[in-house]
């Protein structure tokens, strides 16, 4: 016998607007990202900082000058677009369920590990214009991508917890409860005495 809230857990699954709340709170934490991307330090620590954005729009050297790999962060607000559309069809119903949610995992992930690509790469391309023996933690030290992976960390769990629970509902993986099935409360206590 499962308990009363795992049992009103299952139930909400099996809800017509159970996709739309996960595309809902998915498309939330997007457009978070999207504010960070434009709002937040990417690179800096407490007395100087840039955005995404600004390393992008090149503020510092001009657009013209700006790295190679920094020109892939414009990739950050494109998935975040992407996330937010997604949703939007599955509350419209523009998109299968099973296909959506599928679609809104694959897109947080990408946002997910974008940073530690990036990272990994722009970290090659400072040692490279280095000189030789140079310690490069203090350039390293400066990344903060920690709102923009924490944002994009919670639009993957919540999008495969969706998933998951969408597809085993599907699958009859899910225990299934009768219509009239209550949830049980306690006997009233009898304080007369």
């Amino acid at each position: 016998m499962s308990s009363p809230a795992i049992q009103r857990a299952l139930m909400a699954v099996r809800h017509p607007y159970f996709a739309w709340v996960i595309g809902g709170v998915v498309a939330c934490l997007a457009f978070l990202i999207m504010v960070s991307f434009a709002a937040v330090s990417w690179v800096g620590n407490e007395t100087s900082s840039v955005t995404a954005l600004s390393i992008w729009l090149g503020d510092n050297q001009g657009f013209g000058d700006v790295r190679f790999i920094d020109r892939f962060l414009i990739l950050i607000p494109l998935a975040a677009i992407a996330l937010i559309t997604i949703a939007v069809l599955i509350i419209l119903q523009r998109l299968p369920t099973d296909q959506g949610l599928v679609s809104l995992v694959a897109v947080s992930l990408f946002l997910l590990i974008f940073p530690y690509i990036w990272k990994g790469i722009s970290t090659n391309e400072w040692r490279k214009d280095l000189p030789e023996g140079v310690d490069i933690s203090a350039l390293t030290d400066l990344y903060n991508t920690v709102p923009h992976t924490v944002f994009s960390f919670l639009a993957v769990v919540v999008s495969v917890i969706g998933m998951v629970l969408y597809f085993a509902d599907q699958h009859g993986l899910l225990p299934t409860f009768a219509p009239n099935d209550r949830v049980s409360e306690p006997p009233p206590s009898d304080e007369s005495e």
